[in-house]
């Protein structure tokens, strides 16, 4: 058996459970699942994981493992374990407990490390140490100011796409800002979709019915709405007391009470 923050692996039974609920997974999302646990904290190319979850004689496209990566994630995601099956941009995937922003801070400390060393090196063989340290801070500023215009530039434009070079802190900066605008778009999508199937719903309904904003401009009516108080589309965004020019109506309105009823004559009504 292996567990990872919570989810327990029973290889001997093929069975995998969230705080004792078990998973539904399909063979392929198991067997994957089951080598990522096996493996923790360490980053697989796509071609890696073909070769270790699906096996070198099988012939697969490589982008099969992204369709089979997100089926896991939605799994896991009712649990709220889908952080841990991780994107590393430019390499492919690891699976890990700790946050993804960990690794981006292991890898830029690394860099500073690194870097830093070999400039003071450089800096004691030509006897300029501090020259040297400052040359390393300059060019660390230097690279946070380009790797911030490259965010300011993305967000600005709109793109899909996050910034094709980053590193260290900065490659998981610009993910998790990817992440942001893809998961604002699935929400908007499903609002939208929530939205149409509401309008469809009230559409058919006899009853005239008008969706109206907080300062009673009109948003959305229905056919009906067309019938019974002469609406048109080209009246969408008026203020609706303009319109049904009743004053009990708009007496209805400016008191912004809707708990009673009130009775008018239909606008279209000729008598």
């Amino acid at each position: 058996r292996v567990a990872q923050g919570g989810i327990l692996l029973d290889m001997e039974q093929h069975r995998v459970s969230i705080d004792d609920q078990p998973l539904v997974l399909s063979p392929t999302e198991y067997r994957l699942l089951e080598f990522f646990m096996t493996h923790p904290d360490k980053v697989f190319s796509r071609s890696q994981l073909l070769d270790q979850v699906w096996g070198r004689s099988t012939y697969i496209e490589e982008r099969t493992v992204d369709v089979h990566i997100r089926r896991l994630r939605r799994v896991l995601a009712e649990y709220g374990r889908e952080e841990f099956v991780q994107t590393v941009r430019g390499f492919g995937y690891r699976f890990s407990r700790r946050p993804s922003h960990v690794h981006g801070w292991r890898q830029e400390l690394a860099w500073v490390g690194s870097y830093l060393t070999i400039t003071l090196a450089l800096g004691w063989l030509l006897g300029h140490v501090t020259a040297a340290l400052g040359v390393f801070v300059a060019g660390y500023w230097v690279r946070h100011l380009v790797s911030l215009h490259r965010l300011q530039k993305q967000l600005s434009g709109g793109g899909n796409d996050y910034p094709s070079n980053g590193s260290g802190v900065w490659e998981e900066i610009y993910y998790q800002f990817y992440q942001l605008r893809r998961r604002g778009k699935r929400r908007k999508k499903r609002l939208v979709r929530m939205v149409e199937r509401f309008r469809n719903a009230f559409s058919a309904l006899p009853d005239a019915i008008v969706f109206l904003s907080e300062h009673d401009e009109i948003q959305w009516f229905n056919a009906a709405a067309e019938h019974l108080l002469g609406l048109k589309k080209t009246d969408m965004g008026l203020f609706i007391g303009n319109l049904v020019r009743s004053p009990k109506f708009v007496d209805f309105l400016h008191k912004k009470d809707c708990s009673g009823t009130i009775t008018i004559t239909s606008p279209c009504d000729a008598t």
